[in-house]
């Protein structure tokens, strides 16, 4: 099961997260989301997906950097501006 609660009822009622499975915590004058509970038996998964998720942006800026340092030490031979710039969009 699922809800969102505004951080003043989550401080009052902290034994209600115990009844759910995902708890979206949201500001309750905007609506904006400020953060969610997820119960200790879900962690472990979560916490996976999201360093899987970091490591691959890591990855990908790195990639990029290697890249433009590729660039940087000659590699780029004969070919123009545009061309290099049409190669990084794609």
């Amino acid at each position: 099961m699922t809800t969102k609660m505004s951080i003043r009822e989550l401080t009052r009622n902290s034994d209600k997260l115990l009844e759910y499975d995902y708890v979206e915590i949201v500001n309750s004058r905007s609506n904006t989301p400020r953060g969610i509970f997820i119960p200790p038996r879900y962690a472990d998964e979560v916490k996976k997906l999201l360093e899987d998720r970091i490591m691959k942006e890591r990855q990908a800026k790195v990639a990029k950097l290697r890249e433009f340092s590729g660039m940087l030490s000659g590699e780029i031979g004969e070919r123009s501006i545009a061309d290099i710039k049409g190669e990084m969009d794609d």
